[in-house]
């Protein structure tokens, strides 16, 4: 897949591609067999085989742009937005529109902040062509440890984090509110940053319904132990609080 490699992909689903030039490929649509390993410390796993099929669909010609409108205009603008949004989409966060930056923020409170976005798309006029630029407002997580974003979410920043400890702390009807605001959020471990700087974040699906403390699970070797005694015996590190809720999460799937 060499030939590839300044090709811009985003997506694991059938995707458009543009290469500026033809690939030197021998077939009209040949097949390329990617072997990717497992993320994560699931070691036991075996390798996930992918099969990646090209198919030329069109060839874009951007002086297009000056010929009567057709399709042919409209998809080399399109092409033409494509390669306007593709370093900012590389660097920045963004949706279908837009890309935000933190250069301009507002925190709203409840662990939500704003961002300043901007969309720009190629427009043409006579004799000339455009860029232009709006600006958008994005709805982000408050950044930072995931216990002070619990929180800001209650509106009790600054206060003891045992106020996270069900049941008696916090009750279930303001942990599944709670469930509900962080479920699908991107976490990375303080372990994982320091040992595997490049590492894809964690999603995470839902909220333990006890404290860490209480919440138990099944190791290899088949024994149970809580979270606590886990990160005490096994990991040589205590937790700082070992009542709170604990928060079960995911690998981002491939």
């Amino acid at each position: 897949m060499d030939l590839l490699e300044e090709t811009f992909v985003n997506a694991a689903l059938p995707v458009g591609l543009y290469k500026p030039g033809i690939l030197p490929l021998a077939l009209q649509a040949p097949t390329f067999h990617l072997t990717l390993s497992p993320q994560g410390k699931n070691s036991d796993r075996p390798p996930k085989i992918y099969s990646v099929t090209i198919t030329k669909v069109n060839e874009i010609n951007p002086e297009y742009i000056y010929q009567a409108p057709s399709i042919k205009v409209l998809t080399a603008i399109m092409l033409l937005n494509v390669v306007l949004c593709m370093d900012p989409s590389e660097k920045y966060p963004f949706n279908v529109r837009s890309f935000f930056t933190d250069k301009e923020t507002k925190d709203i409170g409840s662990g939500i902040v704003l961002w300043r976005g901007y969309f720009q798309s190629v427009r043409l006029s006579i004799g000339r062509m455009f860029v232009n630029a709006d600006i958008s407002t994005g709805v982000m997580y408050r950044p930072g440890p995931l216990i002070d974003l619990a929180l800001h979410f209650f509106g009790m920043q600054g206060q003891n984090p045992a106020v996270l400890s069900p049941p008696q702390a916090l009750p279930d009807r303001e942990r599944l509110r709670l469930q509900q605001f962080l479920s699908g959020v991107k976490v990375i471990t303080p372990d994982t940053a320091e040992a595997k700087p490049n590492a894809l974040p964690l999603i995470i699906k839902k909220l333990s319904t006890a404290g860490t403390n209480e919440t138990r699970f099944t190791m290899r070797d088949g024994a149970s132990i809580t979270v606590t005694d886990y990160f005490r015996k096994k990991a040589n590190r205590p937790l700082w609080f070992p009542n709170i809720l604990c928060v079960e999460v995911c690998p981002i799937a491939s």
